[in-house]
């Protein structure tokens, strides 16, 4: 799971959760038959240290829209109460106790009246995958934290180079990014090469006291939920050529992103790999290879490429 800050929605499963529940909740109208489906769809994450942060998302998003269910509050509580979650910042004492405070109001929360039951109505369907394979796109960086990074509005470049049909029944693009920020929409020379930045970073290879490391993600799978989640405004298309590198397909359980939370990530993929390097291990990608060579763990799976 990938964290980028202490809030409940600062992290890739919590976004998944809503995302995904509320496109149940679209598509099957039911409250209770949208959570059976969502449960099949997650449930991988039971048991694992990701369960906590299912059932709080599932909780809150439940809670805005006024129809919590009982088995999902309580199951959130009892997770609040056991303060699940909290050894993901075992290594970072300050983020320990934010994500305590976010607990308790999040338990606030969820013990007062909801808001009245809202409806949720489907959105008219729009084209999710609009590139082609070779595809090169300059996305524009514009948030506030990408100027905390010293990156807003400068430039980094994305390629697509496969189609992933998730669970949604949408097919959307896997794209790879380019290690290099421009400070203007740039025009590629035919001899122009470039590492590729990892979606991913090389933190989890430095911390000896853990038992296994998974192989990087050299790429990621990019969707809207919503056609208005779509930068168009802050992508230009640049060029289409043969994909550059032959990188593994990363697993589509660790590499999907929200267009709408994507920036944030890429500030702290981009800066957590300066002075860093990864190298080829066995057809995968790994960091501080000397390090790790005895607790690395390839992916169990590949999406269809």
């Amino acid at each position: 799971m990938g964290f980028w800050g202490t809030k409940l929605y600062e992290n890739d499963v919590s976004c998944d959760v809503r995302d995904t529940y509320l496109n149940m909740i679209k598509k099957h109208k039911d409250v209770i038959e949208a959570f059976n489906v969502f449960l099949i769809l997650f449930q991988e994450y039971l048991g694992t240290p990701d369960e906590p942060i299912l059932w709080y998302a599932l909780a809150d998003t439940q809670w805005d829209y006024g129809h919590m269910m009982t088995e999902v509050s309580c199951k959130a509580i009892e997770w609040i109460d056991r303060r699940g979650g909290l050894e993901l910042w075992s290594e970072n004492p300050q983020g320990a106790k934010t994500w305590d405070s976010m607990l308790i109001k999040l338990k606030a929360k969820l013990t007062s009246p909801q808001p009245q039951a809202k409806t949720i109505t489907e959105e008219t369907d729009f084209n999710r995958n609009p590139w082609e394979i070779g595809d090169i796109f300059a996305y524009r960086f514009s948030t506030k934290k990408s100027k905390e990074y010293n990156l807003f509005g400068k430039y980094i470049l994305f390629q697509k180079i496969g189609n992933v049909k998730l669970w949604d029944g949408n097919v959307y693009p896997r794209l790879q990014m380019f290690d290099e920020i421009f400070l203007e929409i740039p025009t590629l020379s035919n001899d122009w090469q470039c590492r590729i930045l990892p979606f991913d970073k090389p933190d989890r290879f430095m911390n000896p006291s853990c038992e296994f490391v998974f192989t990087l993600d050299m790429n990621g799978i990019i969707y809207a939920s919503k056609e208005k989640d779509y930068p168009k405004k802050r992508l230009f298309y640049i060029t289409n050529r043969p994909i550059y590198y032959s990188m593994p397909f990363a697993h589509v359980n660790t590499s999907e992103y929200s267009w709408n939370i994507l920036e944030d990530c890429l500030c702290e993929f981009y800066q957590s790999w300066r002075n860093k390097e990864y190298v080829e291990y066995k057809g995968e990608y790994v960091c501080n290879l000397e390090m790790n060579v005895n607790r690395i763990v390839m992916p169990k799976h590949k999406p269809p490429q």
